[in-house]
């Protein structure tokens, strides 16, 4: 029997952020944001409060807006409410289950934790660095940094203290954590490195190398910009998602070996498993369409068809029921 669950999606062409219910794709609320606004980023909080990176076309900046999803809060009518954090440019979010808290990387390098509407800066770099991926796990916080020759992936403490950091010759693309401290940095190429995902070991608030598992495109030797991991609910498998190759690497990560390579045959920019871990859906930034993947056989099933909507490559998947 299948499971019920939520998701929000995100209609460029209508401007609105669109709460549905899974199985059956009725709408339980619409919500309209302006539209000079266009969403980057979503992150989900105590299971109901959602934040959205959003720039606004016409003037370049970057806001953050907060969304209710709350059953109380479910009114079509319910508005966006905007973060009052003036003079920063954020780039990237993070929530922070553990403090309720959020934590902004902004374009000029420096971060930022946003609690109890209050704005304090962390931290910044030393060097010329812009922060493109946060993973916060208990005291530690993992980040992973562009620079002009490469990436560096950095361990702080929450005081702002830098306890270790790596080297990867790589643009570092995103990362991800998993229960057992093994960290994922995906990367993609410089004119003088391939793609590839990179595996750290954190021991005593160090990071350590443990292998590289190089990228290589099964159609034609591109690059596939390796753009977001997804966990397997067991965290067992990781699957590395090739927006631009339209592919898809299944990563073991007992034996730390590319398992295999899914060809998908369309792009997709994320994976979103479902609450019955065998299907998962992957957005399309470049479609702006939704491909639903059997993850057992690793084979898509369908594409959505919708003239009429223009999704964007943002979807989260919300818990059943919404708390109230």
């Amino acid at each position: 029997m299948e499971k019920p669950y939520q998701m929000l999606l995100f209609d460029g062409a209508a401007h609105k952020i669109l709460h549905v219910h899974g199985l059956n794709g009725t709408f339980i609320a619409e919500t309209p944001y302006p539209p000079d606004i266009e969403p980057l980023d979503a992150v989900l909080l105590n299971k109901s409060i959602v934040y959205i990176l959003a720039i606004n076309e016409t003037t370049g900046e970057n806001i953050i807006f907060q969304y209710l999803a709350t059953e109380k809060n479910l009114s079509p009518q319910k508005k966006l409410h905007p973060l009052p954090i003036p003079d920063i440019s954020p780039l990237q979010i993070a929530g922070d289950e553990q403090a309720s808290q959020l934590m902004i990387a902004c374009k000029d390098g420096s971060l930022y934790i946003w609690y109890n509407h209050a704005l304090r800066l962390f931290g910044r770099p030393q060097q010329n660095a812009v922060c493109v991926g946060i993973q916060i796990a208990g005291d530690s916080i993992y980040t992973i940094w562009e620079q002009e020759q490469g990436g560096i992936i950095a361990l702080f403490n929450r005081q702002g203290q830098l306890l270790s950091e790596k080297f990867i010759p790589g643009i570092p693309t995103q990362l991800q954590l998993t229960n057992e401290a093994l960290l994922l940095v995906s990367y993609t190429s410089t004119q003088w490195t391939g793609e590839g995902l990179a595996l750290l070991e954190t021991t005593n608030s160090t990071l350590n190398l443990v292998k590289v598992i190089p990228f290589n495109c099964p159609l034609q030797p591109i690059k596939t910009y390796p753009a977001t991991i997804t966990m397997s609910p067991t965290e067992n498998t990781a699957y590395v998602i090739h927006e631009d190759g339209g592919f898809i690497s299944k990563i073991n990560l007992t034996t730390k070996k590319l398992d295999a390579t899914w060809l998908i045959g369309h792009s997709i920019s994320s994976l979103h498993f479902l609450p019955d871990n065998r299907f998962a859906i992957g957005p399309s930034q470049k479609f702006a369409d939704l491909t639903l993947i059997d993850m057992t056989l690793g084979e898509p099933v369908s594409i959505t068809n919708s003239p009429e909507r223009t999704l964007l490559g943002l979807l989260l998947i919300l818990p059943t029921p919404v708390p109230k």
